[in-house]
Order: C-alpha cells, then sequence, then structure tokens
C-alpha cells in the first residue's frame, strides 16, 4: 500500500535516495519468502503410518510447493536431551 506513495515522493529526489529506496524494498520482496521458506522447511504436513511395513511417512514441502516425502521407522527417530524451537524429534 505504501510503495505508490513512496514512489511518488521519491520522484523529484537525488538519484541516490531513489537507489536506497528501492533497495530498501527490493530486499525485503526477494529476500522475505527466502526466510520464510528456511523458517518453515522443516515443518512436517502429513504424517501417515503404514502398519504393515512398520514405516512413516511425513510430508514437507520445497521452496515451490511440491511435496517431499521422507520414510523412517521408530528406531531411527531420537528424542533431542535440548529440543530446539518447535522441535519433538530428530530423524
Amino acid at each position: 500500500m505504501v510503495q505508490p506513495v513512496l514512489l511518488q515522493k521519491v520522484v523529484g529526489t537525488q538519484m541516490g535516495v531513489i537507489l536506497a529506496v528501492g533497495s530498501f524494498i527490493g530486499f525485503f520482496t526477494f529476500v522475505t519468502p527466502l526466510i520464510i521458506h528456511w523458517i518453515t522447511k522443516k515443518y512436517v504436513t502429513s504424517l501417515e503410518y503404514d502398519p504393515k511395513r512398520d514405516i512413516y511417512s511425513a510430508t514437507t514441502l520445497s521452496f515451490f510447493l511440491r511435496q517431499k516425502k521422507i520414510h523412517f521407522s521408530a528406531d531411527d527417530v531420537a528424542v533431542p536431551e535440548v529440543p530446539g524451537m518447535f522441535t519433538t524429534f530428530y530423524c
């Protein structure tokens, strides 16, 4: 919402100010999705259990929202002594 107002105010100023404002806006435009993905790429969106093979299947999302499945058994899981933020187990 603020971008049109900023661009209108910046039009009559020096080139250095225009570059600074453009860099500031561009930084948050491109870096914010990368930071969000970096934080949320570890989180499981779906967890399924196959009783025949005794294997779990965890689904996470990639940067381009493609599903990635990780297969593991109960023996592969280790509970950390000091858990990280939102972490309940490691695989």
